[in-house]
């Protein structure tokens, strides 16, 4: 089922952006405008959460995600890239207190997730949301976001199951059918875990530090607790 969804979305998202070609949408001729979009969620969706689109050339582009965590936002072509955060909406029925931050280099699929903020955090060496109020773009290069991710990953032992697929550009849907949100819901256990032990605030601190140090434990926990879902 999962499979299918991850289709169905594909073809949503590009037929959306074929049609947003062909009309301009809306604007002048001078312009192309195209589709950042992607999945806002935290092991569950993030349901009906604003996210925020804050641009290079300083122009900020709001989208709600729907009941999947679904988001998308028309931008004009020269104002990449773009920061992007995630707040508000709901999350396992109650209210979302959580704020999560990615960055979109390029048009497609962009999400929004605990990963991508950490990922985030070892690019930047700070807190995302202090970077995200008055941007600087100069680090924000695809190689060393490739880097920061790898960096991240390889520290919390979650290669292996990420099956080589990137967290923060490849399409996925909030289901526990889908294995990029089962590493999503398997991460928030371990920290949760005697064994670990600690709190996302803490984990961000050491992916802004690059210091992983304090967390050890985690990947071998995280090895124990995951399951590839059934597909």
């Amino acid at each position: 089922m999962a499979a299918v969804l991850r289709v169905g979305w594909r073809f949503f998202t590009s037929a959306a952006l074929a049609a947003c070609l062909l009309t301009g949408c809306g604007g002048g001729g001078s312009h192309l405008w195209q589709l950042i979009s992607g999945t806002a969620a935290a092991g569950l969706p993030l349901a009906q959460a604003t996210v925020q689109v804050r641009c290079a050339d300083g122009s900020v582009f709001h989208a709600t995600a729907n009941d999947f965590g679904i988001w998308q936002a028309v931008v004009d072509s020269p104002r990449l890239p773009c920061a992007l955060q995630v707040s508000g909406g709901s999350f396992n029925g109650l209210p979302n207190t959580a704020v999560y931050h990615s960055v979109a280099t390029s048009y497609g699929t962009h999400n929004i997730t605990p990963l991508t903020n950490l990922v985030l955090a070892r690019l930047l060496g700070t807190a995302p949301d202090l970077w995200f109020a008055t941007p600087d773009f100069t680090a924000v290069q695809a190689p060393a976001l490739q880097t920061a991710t790898t960096a991240v990953t390889q520290a919390l032992g979650l290669e292996a199951a990420l099956r080589q697929a990137n967290p923060l550009t490849d399409a996925f849907f909030a289901s526990p059918l889908d294995y990029l949100d089962a590493v999503l819901e398997v991460m928030a256990s371990t920290l949760a875990d005697p064994a670990v032990n600690k709190s996302y605030a803490e984990l961000l601190v050491a992916a802004a530090h690059a210091d992983f140090s304090g967390f050890a434990s985690f990947a071998p926990t995280f090895a124990a607790k995951f399951v590839v879902p059934m597909q």
